[in-house]
């Protein structure tokens, strides 16, 4: 008997997983299409825009149902088809875990985890984990690269190195009592730096002057505010993505290079 249930919840998992992968398939092949189409036709956009600024040409666009059609095809489509893809992803874990555990339970004796809610929550924290992750890696890539733009700068300058903490200060000072040094051709980050640090602290909705604690809270008060997956809002990938950047840039490292830096320009 043990053995029946055990095939059976299989096959129900299998069948989940087959189905959820062709819907899946089908649905990104076809925002993928709707996306290249779009790409181009923005070699016209421009045109359009123009086009849009007479009124009697734009109620002849808007009158016409197959223009309507149009819209809804390039622009609503794929939104609603991204949503979809997300959400089939979510259940298709949510179903073939509940039921492959099922079968396990019945043919080899494993522990089931639970309510079929209780993999909904698993899939949640495995998304959000793996989200984390990327995060982590994507700020360790940028700090490599703030790093590596100030050592050259520094080099360049013959202050003799930099560090991440500012730990060496030898002529802190540059050239004829400029505190960042721009001296002919060469390119100095100081000011770029400035100003993503600024604007990342914008973005969260935080002064220049804020300390790391209170970034951890604004990130995750509006990273939860803005997440896709619970803000429907047209915008709200796109603010969601702006959040994450400034999160990923005001790390522990660059709150030091930014409260160094402003000394020096003191």
């Amino acid at each position: 008997m043990k053995s029946v249930l055990g095939n059976f919840y299989k096959g129900v998992g299998k069948f989940f997983e087959l189905l959820t992968d062709g819907i899946i398939y089908i649905l990104n092949l076809i925002v993928t299409l709707i996306d290249n189409v779009k790409k181009l036709l923005g070699i016209f956009s421009m045109f359009f825009i123009i086009l849009l600024f007479n009124p009697f040409l734009l109620y002849a666009l808007l009158s016409d149902s197959r223009i309507i059609l149009l819209f809804v095809i390039l622009f609503i489509v794929p939104l609603l088809g991204r949503g979809l893809i997300n959400y089939l992803k979510y259940l298709q874990f949510m179903l073939t875990e509940f039921f492959y555990d099922r079968a396990d339970y019945y043919l080899l004796g494993k522990d089931s985890r639970g309510s079929l809610g209780d993999y909904g929550k698993e899939y949640n924290r495995r998304k959000w984990e793996q989200e984390r992750r990327e995060s982590e890696e994507r700020a360790r890539q940028q700090q490599r690269m703030w790093e590596e733009m100030f050592r050259q700068y520094y080099e360049q300058m013959g202050r003799g190195g930099y560090t991440t903490y500012g730990r060496r200060t030898t002529h802190e000072r540059g050239p004829y009592g400029d505190p960042f040094g721009n001296q002919g051709n060469i390119y100095n980050p100081t000011g770029d730096f400035i100003k993503k640090y600024e604007e990342s602290c914008k973005i969260l909705g935080l002064p220049p002057t804020t300390d790391k604690y209170e970034i951890k809270l604004a990130y995750r008060k509006l990273a939860k505010q803005y997440h896709p997956d619970i803000n429907k809002a047209p915008d709200a990938t796109k603010k969601f993505q702006e959040i994450n950047e400034a999160n990923e840039f005001l790390s522990d490292s660059n709150i030091q290079r930014y409260e160094q830096l402003k000394k020096q320009a003191n």
